[in-house]
């Protein structure tokens, strides 16, 4: 019994991690890349110069999609990005910390 609970929990280990919904899969479902790009600004700021700001900070910009904080990358802009705050804002903490890390690798 205490084996096949260990191979249970061992299996698990390996499948949860895989369930958990890439940045990249976010970015592109919320229609992130409409906006943004890595290199170029469209109509939202390019994705390294959200980076620059928020690289050691990425707390704040979790904190900037759940519709708690001020906007710090071209803030002129926030109107056109606000009804998607609407959308990211009920994203899980997981899938926020994960479109997070994809925005500031993408964006150096």
């Amino acid at each position: 019994m205490k084996r096949l609970i260990g191979m249970l929990l061992g299996v698990a280990v390996f499948v949860i991690p895989s369930m958990a919904t890439s940045g990249k899969a976010i970015f592109q479902q919320k229609g992130c890349n409409a906006c943004h790009n890595p290199k170029i600004d469209m109509t939202g700021p390019a994705l390294y110069k959200i980076a620059a700001i928020y690289k050691g900070r990425e707390d704040e910009l979790i904190k900037f999609l759940k519709g708690k904080g001020e906007p710090k990358v071209e803030p002129n802009k926030f109107t056109i990005m606000k009804p998607n705050i609407n959308d990211t804002k009920h994203l899980t903490d997981e899938e926020l910390k994960q479109l997070v890390k994809f925005i500031i690798q993408h964006g150096k």
